[in-house]
């Protein structure tokens, strides 16, 4: 019989340890427990570890094409607001 794969006991404990900050996160949270949770003495490893995650997040973003938002002309779109309405109101009347 196939021995059953357990999941993590929670969904983001997988993506954590994958996770390529896996080194900065496990630092950070050492820091914390030789600190007794004084945060403002691991404030250098909370950094570490944010830089690293700014870095992965634009990397697994870089696969998607990068857009081209078409600039409204908004001078025009008053003119053209005034015909229609104008349209619609003669069609009212």
């Amino acid at each position: 019989m196939a021995s059953k794969v357990e999941s993590p006991p929670y969904p983001s404990a997988a993506k954590i340890s994958d996770s390529s900050c896996f080194p900065q996160y496990t630092a950070s949270l050492k820091c914390l427990e030789q600190n007794n949770s004084e945060k403002s003495k691991c404030q250098e490893f909370f950094d570490d570890y944010k830089e690293c995650k700014k870095k992965e997040d634009s990397k697994s973003l870089s696969f998607l094409p990068k857009l081209q938002v078409p600039q409204l002309n908004l001078k025009l779109k008053p003119a053209i607001n005034i015909k229609y309405y104008a349209a619609v109101l003669a069609d009212v009347s």
